[in-house]
């Protein structure tokens, strides 16, 4: 029978040793969510420490549901540790033929590590090392949306995207009409109506990937 450690490290895949970055995958199994998540986040923690590595960018792809499951695990292998402080990015979406968690994919780099914060929440991390600087954010969608805001000092500028209405959506059904789990969007800026936005492939992911690469080409 194999231990816990083995179990972990058989899903377990890693870029090859040397670099300054490291990439890790794992996609485990038809098990329970909590000591899956455990499992795995003991060994991937393991497998960057043994490289000199922190992670810099943190991808859950799960159920939205088992995503409180994949956090206890989490905590229970990481615990406090510095270095994990930067929660993960969760995107939305069931293994195939089953439910809970699909996989976690995550980037570590070597160097001197800091992180990223707005008050007490920490958002991302910077590492640098005398060949590169790297940096990882954490759903950076969410922030775009407005779900992170921020205080903002006299005069600068916010720019604010959000969902149609219920009103909206319905006034669209004659003209587009998308299949469940895909979404409408629209994006207001300085007050006003700027572009609608339909998304032809599914979750909840995208939309905010959409709102956040429309933000950033319009600036």
């Amino acid at each position: 029978m194999l231990t816990a450690s083995e179990s972990a490290d058989l899903y377990l895949k890693a870029s090859a040793a040397g670099g300054e970055l490291t990439l890790v995958t794992w996609t485990g199994g038809a098990r329970a969510v909590e000591p899956a998540a455990e499992e795995a986040y003991g060994a991937i923690d393991s497998l960057l420490r043994e490289r000199g590595c922190v992670p810099v960018q943190e991808r859950v792809f799960a159920e939205l549901a088992a995503a409180p499951a994949v956090a206890r695990g989490r905590s229970r292998a990481v615990g406090s540790a510095p270095e994990w402080a930067v929660p993960p990015t969760c995107v939305e979406g069931a293994p195939v033929g089953r439910a809970g968690l699909a996989g976690i994919h995550v980037i570590g780099a070597r160097g001197t590590s800091r992180p990223l914060a707005e008050g007490d929440r920490v958002y991302g991390r910077v590492v640098e090392s005398p060949a590169a600087r790297v940096l990882g954010l954490s759903d950076v969608g969410r922030r775009a949306s407005g779900r992170l805001a921020v205080e903002t000092a006299e005069g600068e500028e916010v720019c604010r995207l959000g969902r149609l209405s219920s009103a909206d959506q319905e006034a669209l059904k004659a003209a587009i009409d998308l299949p469940p789990g895909r979404y409408r969007l629209a994006v207001h800026y300085a007050g006003q109506k700027f572009c609608d936005l339909s998304l032809a492939i599914p979750g909840l992911h995208n939309a905010y990937n959409a709102l956040a690469a429309t933000a950033l080409l319009h600036h």
